[in-house]
């Protein structure tokens, strides 16, 4: 080798290391990002966990239909779906997946777990936990309903909002790739940190940006949510055990993402929060029951999609459908999606690759089940 060429070459090597050093020093957390990666979509999964304990058995029952009809199935493969269950009238009605996956697999919840922590939240405030839903919280100057709602005004994460079907939802996972980010920085090491910069623009409170912050936020001031989730929801709804992320070892729980739980027991936690808990386990004070579930606000409120205490609400109100009416839904990143119809006693589960159209998703459920 030509000395001159060697020289280039430790030159390169010596200003990548300097390079390389000066990342890590900047963002000490790069090394886990690399190894852990993007949240992958199904169990196994890299990095730290919570286990969320649950029951031993399974109480759904069997399924009345395995197979999807041709309108349903359409929907279903061009989104790349890899699960659909249909509950309805006491029944699970439909179960399905696509090949590789079963009612054992444990999908990613992303966002979808978001929904559950503000059912938590709201559960916390009921209780004397947390503080009312519109008083100022200590050092943060919001309220838990302006968190709840994404409304807090925290300046956070800057990245566009993408569409699903026409409702707007935050590409949250997606805001990772930025490794130097305030996502990562988030994603990796929790509010340590980062908790005392937050600050509310108040030209920006009470306007809708959907925020992680405002979520992870909520999980600090509920304080051990994997046990919160057994106790207030999973293990009484009849849900078998899940793992939930943490920031790391020995960190708190990532509460806006990655909950790794069945398709199944998502129809059993659906199911739960739908009926307001069990006989003598009330899960939320009927006003809060009837606002986290939708039941007071009306058709024209939620006919362009509506988003409030950390659950989406819209309407079926398409002419010739024989399935009309208002619905609340969780949603997360790739269209998981958790439907609930409590007056119809309806649940829709789906998970996939890529969101599947909201509305068409329950006309053609319905039709299946009921053989229109």
């Amino acid at each position: 080798m030509r000395p001159t060429l060697l020289r280039w070459l430790v030159r390169s090597l010596l200003a990548l290391g300097v390079l390389v050093l000066g990342a890590v020093l900047y963002a000490p957390y790069l090394p886990a990002l690399l190894a852990e990666g993007f949240p992958r979509p199904e169990w196994p999964a890299r990095g730290f966990f919570a286990t969320i304990p649950g029951a031993s058995g399974d109480s759904l029952g069997e399924t009345l239909q395995t197979t999807l009809n041709p309108p349903l199935a359409k929907l279903f493969s061009e989104s790349g779906g890899k699960a659909l269950l249909v509950y309805q009238g006491g029944r699970l009605k439909l179960e399905y997946y696509a090949p590789g996956f079963s009612r054992d697999t444990r999908f990613n919840s992303y966002s979808l777990v978001k929904s559950l922590v503000g059912l938590m939240a709201l559960r916390a405030i009921a209780q004397g936990e947390m503080p009312g839903l519109d008083a100022p919280i200590n050092g943060l100057g919001v309220t838990p309903r302006e968190l709840l709602d994404m409304k807090s005004g925290i300046v956070f994460e800057t990245d566009e909002m993408k569409t699903a079907s026409g409702v707007p939802e935050k590409d949250l996972e997606g805001t990772i790739s930025n490794p130097f980010g305030p996502m990562a920085r988030l994603h990796m090491r929790g509010l340590a940190g980062l908790a005392p910069k937050l600050v509310s623009d108040p030209g920006k409170r009470g306007i809708f940006s959907y925020q992680n912050v405002n979520t992870a936020l909520l999980g600090s001031l509920l304080g051990a949510l994997d046990k919160r989730l057994s106790a207030d929801i999973w293990l009484p709804a009849g849900a078998q055990g899940a793992e939930w992320r943490r920031y790391g070892a020995d960190l708190d729980i990532s509460a806006y993402c990655c909950l790794y739980a069945r398709a199944r027991d998502w129809v059993l936690a659906a199911r739960y929060i739908m009926g307001n808990g069990a006989l003598g386990h009330e899960l939320l004070p009927d006003a809060f029951r009837q606002a986290f579930i939708g039941q007071d606000l009306s058709d024209d409120e939620v006919r362009q999609g509506l988003y409030r205490l950390h659950a989406w609400h819209d309407i079926l109100d398409r002419a010739g459908e024989p399935l009309n009416g208002r619905f609340t839904y969780f949603m997360g990143n790739g269209g998981q999606a958790v439907y609930l119809m409590p007056e119809k006693d309806l649940i829709v589960v789906r998970f996939g690759e890529r969101p599947q159209l909201l509305h068409s998703t329950l006309y053609e459920a319905w039709k299946q089940i009921k053989g229109i």
